[in-house]
């Protein structure tokens, strides 16, 4: 165990290649595990609805303010090519996105630590990248890119110079980044250029004509072309002008709260106080100046402070949880043993044990893998849960309840034909039918998320315009007012529908109800506890049919 932290040779061995297919294989498992023992989540619909869309010619309807896409989008679409549009195709796409970085980040690893310690660092990577949410969710993608030219400029760390073809590849990693999702990209473009600038000050006219003239040609040219095709102005701009960003979300209490309760946090207010004193005192008799002493010292340094910066900032505006908050936080623990190593003598002899505890310590408490995987074990075992049995999201877990509504909406669609609306977290019901979603409308509503009040009439005459047989109804996020259904139900009414069912949906293990005679009093008990989905039907085709749901 004293040997765990050994720094080992460069040259990547046979059993190295054992160790990496061991590796990929544990993720695959993992991936697999994760993402068919998780219960049904909505946000699956985010990128799988977007790359279905894009198959069908579509220009996918940002619901909320994610700015995300095209790149993400299109990624998506690539795998559906490939695995068919299903919830493999997801697996598929966020584990090979994950299987680059874990690879790249091994031999990275292997330059200081020991097969077993790569290994275990490796591991707790992919479970901070995406192995607690196991989809291609919207950070993914752009921290795919961020992270794989942080990784890069990190073996030139020790040079005098950076290379121009690295500039030139950081600058279109760093665009396909923003093409990705829009925040993360443009803390990706803008943290690396002040890496540049800081750290190869002789060579800012290189930094300037190879990095940040690219990006900013690319950036606005791409936005430009792709500007003439139909469409994609409102799809840049989340789909519901006017745009409202999420920027002032930063001083939110939530957010100050997730920043402030994180440990990266204040090694970055420790690093940015050390480098003033450092300046302030001079390099003589200045302890807090150790990690400033070389270049090299500083790159790394500058790399810490690029991806924990990033990450605060980014996760302060999309939303905080355990997995996207604790992104990067492997390389971050990497980085800090690396200036530790090389600016202090504490690591020789016993120091290296107690630094290879404190590692797998810290990780485990920032990633904690534990209770996701908990309840991964409880999904599997819990007699309440069932699995969808057919159609693109197959093998997805769901209250049996929920199944039962779900079948209920098939019945009802087999019996009046595949011609129906549905403004409900079920998306995937157009792909299962292979038909195309309204362009215009989003994929559940919320009056204060997916669209503006004065949105409500188009989304109204979009529906009254096509004249579907069935239509589909849910207040999926349960938000905003809760007069949102009954206000489209009641103009749907107004123009020849009539209800015929209400199911369970996921977001509840309330029992399904169904029936054309149900009471106030039920709708009223069933909505206080859950996101029911509403299910109308066209009168004319009522008045030709004996089906009752019961």
């Amino acid at each position: 165990m004293e040997k765990l932290l050994e720094e080992k040779k460069k040259n990547i061995s046979s059993i190295d290649f054992f160790i990496l297919i061991i590796l990929l294989i544990l993720m695959l498992d993992l991936e697999l595990f994760g993402i068919f023992g998780d219960t049904f989540f909505r946000d699956y619909s985010i990128i799988f609805e977007g790359g279905y869309r894009l198959t069908h010619s579509q220009i996918p309807y940002q619901d909320f303010f994610i700015p995300s896409g095209p790149v993400v989008f299109y990624m998506q679409a690539f795998f559906n090519s490939i695995f068919g549009t299903n919830l493999i195709s997801m697996a598929f796409h966020s584990f090979f996105l994950a299987a680059i970085l874990s690879v790249f980040f091994y031999i990275l690893l292997r330059k200081e630590f020991n097969y077993l310690m790569s290994f275990i660092l490796s591991i707790f990577f992919f479970l901070s990248f995406n192995g607690m949410t196991f989809y291609p969710f919207y950070n993914l993608t752009p921290y795919f890119f961020f992270f794989l030219n942080i990784f890069i400029l990190f073996i030139y760390r020790k040079k005098d110079n950076i290379p121009n073809f690295i500039l030139v590849l950081s600058a279109v990693l760093a665009t396909i980044g923003v093409y990705s999702k829009q925040d993360v990209g443009l803390l990706h473009m803008l943290f690396l250029l002040f890496f540049f600038l800081f750290n190869y000050k002789k060579q800012w006219r290189s930094i300037i004509y190879l990095y940040l003239l690219p990006v900013v040609v690319l950036i606005a040219g791409i936005y430009i072309l792709l500007s003439n095709i139909s469409g994609f102005a409102y799809w840049f701009d989340l789909g519901q002008p006017p745009h409202i960003s999420r920027v002032f979300d930063i001083l939110s209490p939530r957010s100050i709260w997730g920043v402030v309760t994180s440990w990266k946090f204040y090694i970055v207010l420790f690093l940015i106080f050390s480098y003033l004193y450092h300046i302030f005192k001079g390099k003589k008799d200045s302890s807090l100046s150790v990690f400033f002493k070389n270049n090299n010292s500083l790159r790394l340094v500058s790399f810490f402070m690029i991806i924990a910066l990033t990450t605060l900032i980014s996760q302060s505006t999309s939303g905080i949880n355990n997995n996207s908050f604790s992104m990067g936080d492997p390389i971050l623990i990497f980085l800090l043993y690396i200036l530790i190593k090389e600016n202090t003598d504490f690591l020789k002899s016993k120091g290296k044990l107690i630094v290879a505890y404190f590692l797998i310590i810290i990780l485990l408490l920032s990633v904690n893998p534990f209770a996701t995987y908990g309840q991964l074990l409880l999904n599997y075992k819990n007699p309440d849960l069932g699995r969808v049995s057919k159609g693109c999201y197959s093998g997805v877990l769901m209250p049996k309840a929920s199944i039962e509504g779900l079948d209920t909406i098939r019945n009802i669609i087999g019996r009046y034909g595949e011609d129906f609306f549905s403004m409900t977290e079920y998306s995937f019901l157009y792909c299962d039918y292979n038909i195309d979603p309204p362009k215009a409308v989003p994929l559940w509503f919320d009056e204060n998320i997916s669209f503006f009040e004065e949105n409500i009439p188009q989304i109204i005459q979009v529906v009254k315009s096509s004249s579907p047989k069935v239509i589909l109804l849910q207040d999926a996020h349960r938000k905003g007012p809760r007069n949102m259904t009954e206000r489209f139900e009641q103009e749907f009414k107004n123009f020849g529908y009539s209800r015929v069912a209400i199911v369970d949906a996921p977001a509840s293990y309330q029992k399904t109800y169904y029936s054309l005679g149900y009471t106030k009093t039920d709708i009223i008990k069933i909505e206080k506890t859950s996101a029911p989905i509403i299910i109308l039907v066209r009168n004319d085709l009522l008045q030709n049919s004996s089906i009752m749901y019961n």
